[in-house]
């Protein structure tokens, strides 16, 4: 079977999705370039009539619960339109983390449209859900703002935490103009050699390094963190960072950089230090990818601070 790209649309009912892909095959030009295998997964407000659907060269099914999502009938499905792409419109509350596809659908990207006049409502409510899906999407499309983007300020931080390589941005109702969703505002002076992090804006600080990662080469880095020593590390090295909530109890991660260097002094594990220490840009053969390594200057032993635990729910 010969591998198929597949483009998954996610997010609640009502956020635009089948507007947002009418659009992209108006748009894209998808019938020139073959058949498009259009499966939804729930039935919206909007729709696409016979006309239109032959007009984009686009053959539809519905699939009516969770339970048809499985191997077997999308390889029927394929197998009985034999299309050039496969365009699927997932049903936001399915649980996804029990769906398997064929081996030749291949993912080519996810993306997930959130309406967001009542995202904060949701994702209060609904915080596991949106987890789950964000975590596994490449762009994240607020829709119904008109570029008003200033309800989202409180959720940056722990939108980036949750998924930091993803694309943030706003779409209008035409699905052509868009704008990234969050302002790069930093609460520290990032032109400064010497930079103190505040320990309520360790999130922030731990997300623009990985966005921004050359432009903190060579900065001097002071902050609380809590210490992790590993077998798996040299002797001399441990990592510096924080434990993040940014769902439940159960979803607590580690955030944290590679400390080379002790300056002789026992660090031991589970303990909490003030560093100061210079920031280099180093390839991780392990991760295939850059990392900010962290050289100390100054390390003092603290207790423990009052929030050990960052909170971004």
């Amino acid at each position: 079977m010969p591998n198929i790209p597949v483009f998954l649309i996610n997010g609640f009912l009502d956020s635009g999705k089948t507007t947002f892909i009418k659009k992209t095959f108006a748009r894209d030009g998808f019938s020139k370039r073959g058949k498009t295998l259009y499966i939804r997964c729930e039935e919206g407000e909007e729709d696409f009539t016979e006309e239109e659907l032959k007009l984009y060269n686009v053959e539809m099914v519905t699939l009516e619960n969770e339970d048809e999502f499985n191997e077997d009938h999308l390889t029927d499905i394929y197998k009985l339109y034999k299309p050039k792409r496969i365009v699927i419109e997932m049903n936001f509350l399915w649980d996804q983390q029990l769906i398997s596809y064929p081996s030749f659908y291949q993912i080519s990207q996810i993306i997930t449209l959130i309406d967001g006049l009542t995202f904060p409502i949701y994702f209060k409510n609904m915080r596991q859900q949106f987890v789950d899906v964000i975590k596994a999407s490449d762009v994240v499309a607020f829709t119904k703002l008109h570029d008003d983007r200033s309800s989202l300020a409180p959720y940056k931080t722990t939108l980036r935490v949750i998924n930091s390589q993803c694309l943030y941005c706003l779409i209008n109702e035409d699905c052509l103009s868009t704008m990234e969703a969050f302002e790069k505002e930093l609460p520290y002076d990032l032109n400064q050699e010497e930079i103190e992090i505040k320990d309520e804006d360790f999130g922030i600080f731990y997300i623009d390094t990985f966005d921004n990662r050359p432009a903190y080469e060579d900065k001097i880095i002071t902050f609380n963190a809590w210490v992790i020593r590993s077998d798996k590390l040299e002797k001399d090295e441990f990592i510096a960072g924080r434990k993040v909530l940014t769902c439940c109890a159960n979803d607590i991660q580690l955030y944290g950089y590679l400390v080379r260097g002790t300056l002789n002094q026992d660090i031991p594990d589970d303990s909490w230090i003030k560093i100061k220490a210079k920031a280099k840009i180093e390839y991780n053969d392990q991760y295939d990818e850059e990392e900010v390594v962290l050289y100390p200057l100054e390390i003092t032993k603290i207790p423990e601070i009052k929030d050990p635990i960052l909170d971004l729910r």
